[in-house]
């Protein structure tokens, strides 16, 4: 059985070392011309001369060098050149063929996304799976655009007239919570340019619209009693204002609000590190402190035939919004917990309805929202503040539902419609360029 086993054994061995030289000729390759004299080198790479145990002898058009090595150059001409070899050693007689194409221009094959997008993210090369023919070109290849959006409704980018204001922003699909965008891949060289285009998925960081209960009881009154004390002074110049309004201010009022928003959590998808991922915001009462104005015109004077409880409200309100945290979960990887706050400017204006005398109200209306401020932000790279006016100033658009039931409580649905960034550094630059 001993004399069997080291056959057996010996039998494995010759084989598994035969078995490796298999494809010993090297792989098919795919050049683009540099020149009409170019050469290349196919055959067994890193062989050592005084180890060679075989012969070789090689066939096909253009060899440059002894054609009996087991490495030659070669000059190939334009199209498909076939090469073939045989060789012979201790394991026999093998052949091989192998092909080698030349081409002047270069092609983009495919583009395969690893994943996808959040709004505003940077796309890059990185991103992609990209094959070029012939292979080695994919760094040479450019993106256009090269920041992941969702398409708006309406871009806006220029400048104000007759201001050195500079806007850019947009006004986008309030329904909208992720869309595919399309991107152009181009690769350019030696006066050619090839070109692919590939969809790619693009998620809004929030959510696309949002509910919350706006609370006004008298627990929450007393629980902001010292603030009250506070803003005494405001008030006294509140009262004076309304004391000596001329008449035509009848239908307005003027008042110091206070209010908290509970918001209720919102569930949505986002992505993370190039994964969908289910997202949700999570955040405390938001504590709002503003001066409110608003005006109340009957739409009777305009169109008769509407009842008198329908009105045209139309109002301002300047303040200072505080929230004690939100968690914008992401995904483990991608989570942050914020403590935001900010200055704020609204203007808003549109139809109400009155019931039950003014015990209950319905209205939508537009609100321009213009803020100032920033947010503290831990996540997994630590603690930081968060300036978000580094590019200009925020107006947002939205239009807001709200149902209110006097000194109780009001319901709000808020749609965001977009938004613009005045001052925006951006817009300035591009203004410039094109006057240029």
């Amino acid at each position: 059985m001993k004399p069997l086993r080291l056959l057996t054994t010996f039998v494995f061995l010759f084989l598994s070392v035969c078995s490796a030289m298999a494809q010993w000729a090297g792989e098919d390759q795919v050049l683009m011309r540099t020149s009409d004299s170019m050469e290349v080198f196919i055959g067994v790479e890193n062989y050592n001369p005084l180890e060679v145990n075989a012969t070789y002898e090689w066939s096909g058009p253009g060899i440059q060098s002894n054609n009996t090595l087991p490495q030659i150059r070669i000059r190939p001409h334009d199209g498909e050149n076939e090469y073939r070899v045989r060789r012979v050693d201790s394991c026999g007689v093998s052949e091989e063929k192998v092909i080698i194409t030349v081409v002047d221009t270069i092609s983009i094959v495919s583009v395969t996304p690893k994943g996808c997008f959040i709004k505003g993210d940077t796309i890059t090369k990185e991103d992609f799976i990209i094959v070029t023919v012939p292979a080695g070109f994919e760094d040479f290849v450019k993106i256009s655009p090269n920041v992941a959006q969702i398409q708006p409704i309406l871009p806006v980018n220029g400048q104000i007239p007759f201001t050195n204001v500079g806007v850019e922003g947009e006004i986008s699909n309030p329904f909208v919570q992720h869309a595919p965008q399309e991107l152009t891949f181009s690769l350019t060289r030696g006066g050619h340019t090839t070109t692919k285009k590939v969809e790619v998925e693009v998620y809004k960081d929030e959510p696309a619209n949002s509910f919350s209960i706006n609370v006004n009881t008298l627990g929450f009154y007393r629980m902001i009693e010292t603030a009250k004390a506070k803003a005494q002074q405001i008030n006294d110049i509140v009262e004076l204002i309304k004391n000596y309004a001329p008449p035509g201010l009848s239908p307005c009022k003027l008042d110091l609000n206070y209010s908290a928003d509970i918001p209720l959590p919102l569930f949505f998808k986002s992505c993370c590190g190039g994964d969908e991922v289910d997202a949700y915001n999570l955040s405390a009462p938001n504590l709002t402190f503003a001066i409110m104005g608003e005006c109340d015109f009957p739409l009777t004077a305009v169109v008769p035939m509407l009842p008198p409880n329908i009105k045209m409200n139309i109002g301002a309100q300047v303040g200072i919004n505080i929230k004690k945290f939100e968690l914008k979960y992401r995904g483990w990887e991608c989570s942050r917990l914020e403590v935001p706050m900010e200055f704020f400017v609204d203007v808003f204006g549109g139809p109400k309805i009155e019931f039950l005398g003014d015990a209950l109200e319905a209205s939508g209306k537009c609100v321009v929202h213009v803020s100032f401020g920033g947010a503290v932000v831990i996540n997994k790279e630590g603690v930081k503040w968060d300036n978000r006016l580094e590019n200009g100033i925020p107006v947002s658009l939205s239009v807001v539902f709200d149902i209110t039931a006097k000194s109780l409580a009001s319901v709000q649905w808020i749609l965001d419609m977009g938004s613009i960034t005045l001052f925006d550094k951006r817009a300035r630059e591009n203004n410039n360029n094109n006057n240029n």
